[in-house]
């Protein structure tokens, strides 16, 4: 049996932990866009704090270990493409485009961070955070940034929020609800917690909307939202994630949302994937 994945962070990375002890001399191909496999994004957060010196500390695996476990593993390998009346995929690499055939296909393809289509939103040190690249930017400009605006009050935004904090920035951190973490934690946390962050140096702004990013020669001054004026000289924009699921439109179903429609045993409107 030959297997295909895409994607080799959360899911990908169990897939094939699965399929080897299930099946041991089963085909498995895992196929990566990036030059590196299944980074662990929810440990960036150790990253910016400095306890894992390295990002190559926190991966589930990489090349050599996959290699080890007989995995054939395809990495800067962007699937772009899927037949599955010919149970094919599209490749994308350096070299061009080319055809890779399974038997069944397990697809990850993970989402991406969009950014808030307001003015600005492209001047320097404004910057998104998931994945590898972005951990590494966002890493090197804690040297310098001193007054930080995070535009989203989730895990991520309150974790990136948390390492400025204990790297000694101004940090506010802004969102349209009303607490910080709401689809975390029951609304009576939130007393203990305001007030726990505010003693630690983080302030929070709720119900209130970003409008504009302010600049001078592209690169960031301050927010204006629906409320006021701040200054910031670093910007993160924390506002969750879009699947990246265009490429599927066409062969798959898929919601209004862009999420891949599945049954209860993960099968979708294709056979095989």
């Amino acid at each position: 049996m030959k297997y295909v994945i895409v994607g080799s962070s959360h899911f990908g990375y169990e897939a094939v932990q699965t399929i080897l002890e299930a099946e041991p001399k089963a085909e498995i191909h895992l196929y990566e866009r990036g030059d590196k496999a299944s980074f662990m994004s929810c440990g960036a957060q150790s990253y910016l704090e400095g306890i894992a010196q390295s990002p190559d500390e926190i991966h589930y695996a990489n090349e050599d270990s996959y290699i080890k476990q007989g995995i054939n593993i395809h990495l800067n390998s962007d699937v772009v493409g899927l037949d599955p009346e010919e149970k094919t995929i599209t490749v994308k690499t350096d070299q061009g485009e080319e055809a890779a055939s399974y038997d069944k296909l397990l697809l990850s393809p993970g989402g991406y961070a969009p950014r808030l289509n307001i003015p600005g939103k492209d001047m320097e040190h404004v910057y998104t955070f998931r994945g590898r690249d972005d951990a590494e930017i966002v890493k090197a400009r804690m040297a310098d940034a001193k007054k930080v605006i995070v535009i989203g009050a989730g895990y991520i935004g309150i974790e990136v929020a948390e390492a400025f904090v204990r790297n000694g920035q101004e940090v506010t951190v802004l969102d349209a609800v009303e607490h910080f973490l709401p689809t975390y934690l029951d609304k009576e946390f939130y007393p203990s917690l305001s007030q726990e962050a505010e003693n630690k140096g983080l302030t929070f702004k709720g119900k209130e909307f970003a409008q504009e990013v302010l600049g001078e020669n592209g690169v960031v001054t301050g927010l204006v939202t629906d409320h006021g004026e701040y200054e910031a000289d670093t910007i993160i924009m924390a506002c969750g994630v879009k699947p990246d699921t265009d490429w599927l439109k066409d062969t798959l179903e898929v919601d209004e949302k862009g999420f891949v429609v599945t049954n209860e045993y993960l099968e979708t409107s294709a056979a095989d994937v």
